[in-house]
């Protein structure tokens, strides 16, 4: 069985969790989907385990969904390995950093809402595609973008699906530094440090206070999503969506209302 994801955890509690389907820029396929999930299950229970780097390669952080899974349908049923990976990172206890570098599309973007620290590196490209794909936002992006950027920036980003940059992303709110590309894994290397050294509970309570106040309604909003979502794949829009996707063409809505 194939492995997606490369763990090392050193003795200082960091457990870095290195996305390794690079042939796919890291696209997520349902086993990618489920190993992420173990990992961050396995290491919330772990006392060893006291921060989580996630990261790519310098270049190349997640591609987004594998496109193979909207062609041949997608279920959205809360035990299924796309649900249980936002809950698994929605409710992971201890400090999340994210490092990516290149392409962060999709999911590979909405999960970084999701982590306490983001670091990006200076050639991350930022994507939110799915109105391209003529499907509607996940992970509660359509709830959390909003809030942080406002709703024109969220708009220009969500509605006209247009790529935007790591410089854009730190505006907005979305990430707390931009780096070179060779110093990306650096700077999360050293804020995870200096997490695992505090008081480990100190820490798993200041992260749950600081998400008490919206979590209920994310995950809420996050099942609202998905079966937008699921109604949205059965469509003939979405039909047309990934065909100019496979076909290498623009899609063509004119015959829509």
């Amino acid at each position: 069985m194939a492995t997606y994801l490369l763990t090392q955890l050193n003795e200082q509690g960091v457990l870095t969790l290195t996305l390794n389907r690079l042939d796919k820029l890291n696209a997520f396929n349902g086993a990618f989907y489920t190993e992420l999930t173990e990992a961050f299950n396995q290491a919330d229970t772990n006392p060893a385990v006291r921060v989580v780097i996630l990261r790519g390669s310098e270049n190349c952080f997640c591609a987004g969904n594998d496109m193979a899974d909207f062609m041949n349908g997608m279920d959205f049923s809360k035990d299924q390995p796309l649900v249980q990976y936002m809950l698994a990172l929605l409710h992971f206890s201890k400090p999340v950093i994210a490092a990516a570098a290149g392409p962060a599309v999709g999911i590979g973007t909405t999960m970084l809402m999701h982590c306490d620290l983001v670091y990006l590196a200076d050639n991350t490209v930022l994507r939110l595609p799915f109105t391209d794909l003529a499907a509607v936002p996940e992970y509660a992006a359509s709830l959390i973008l909003p809030r942080m950027a406002g709703h024109q920036r969220a708009s220009e980003m969500m509605l006209l699906a247009d790529k935007f940059d790591a410089q854009t992303a730190l505006e907005i709110g979305l990430a707390n530094k931009v780096l070179p590309a060779d110093e990306l894994f650096a700077m999360a290397e050293k804020s995870a440090l200096k997490l695992a050294a505090k008081a480990p509970a100190s820490l798993r309570n200041t992260k749950k206070l600081m998400k008490a106040e919206l979590i209920s309604q994310i995950e809420k909003v996050i099942h609202i999503e998905l079966a937008h979502f699921s109604t949205a794949l059965e469509s003939e829009e979405s039909k047309e969506a990934v065909s100019a996707f496979m076909q290498k063409r623009k899609p063509d809505f004119s015959r829509f209302n």
